[in-house]
């Protein structure tokens, strides 16, 4: 900004809360730039953001001049995927539930989607999500819609069949869930889960 006067001036310069003031004399020109720290717009929802600049005379209060600048504020992803629940043990032919919390630390709506990623064990488990007043939804892949500093609830049910336990020798699931962010490919959480067996003995049905 450049200020002119023709006289000895005192003047005041100033955005926010932080004015700067200088003296200028007869038909001295004085250039001064402001800057803007980012810093104090962290975490504000993305969007732009009107900042208003005014130059004051302190000799005479009729001599405002006031400028706009536009600060535009870029969608950044922040995710925090956690388990709510510890490991747990699952009886043959039964389920057991885990509740998973997704919270969006980001500045902007998230549409995250969250999957089952274990190729041997994703079978014996499901996702299940209801937000509000829609339709629960499950799978072992869903896309949740997931506001700035909001969090979602997944379920995540395990069943242990009984058939495939039987014929197996699973002690345990290892289940790898992932939670990656629509705005930035890049931003990807995982937790890992494990659901033990419980042994259990079928016994012996002997035909004679």
């Amino acid at each position: 900004y450049t200020v002119t006067s023709n006289a000895d001036e005192y003047f005041t310069i100033s955005y926010s809360k932080n004015p700067s003031s200088g003296d200028i004399e007869t038909q001295q020109r004085v250039t001064m730039t402001v800057k803007i720290n980012t810093n104090d717009l962290y975490k504000l929802p993305a969007g732009d953001y009107t900042i208003n600049v005014k130059v004051k005379s302190n000799n005479d209060n009729d001599q405002v001049e006031n400028f706009e600048y536009i600060v535009g504020i870029e969608e950044e992803a922040d995710l925090l995927f956690e388990n709510l629940d510890s490991d747990k043990t699952v009886d043959p032919g039964e389920f057991v539930q885990y509740t998973l919390k997704v919270t969006n630390e980001g500045n902007a709506l998230e549409s995250v989607s969250i999957s089952l990623t274990s190729d041997e064990f994703s079978k014996y488990g499901e996702l299940i999500v209801n937000q509000g007043k829609a339709t629960e939804r499950r799978g072992s892949k869903l896309d949740i819609d997931v506001d700035y500093s909001e969090s979602v609830l997944v379920v995540y049910n395990v069943t242990a069949n009984k058939r495939d336990i039987e014929d197996s020798a699973y002690e345990e699931f290892n289940e790898d869930i992932d939670v990656q962010s629509s705005i930035d490919s890049a931003e990807r959480e995982s937790i890992s889960i494990t659901t033990s067996i419980n042994e259990k003995d079928y016994g012996l049905n002997v035909n004679l």
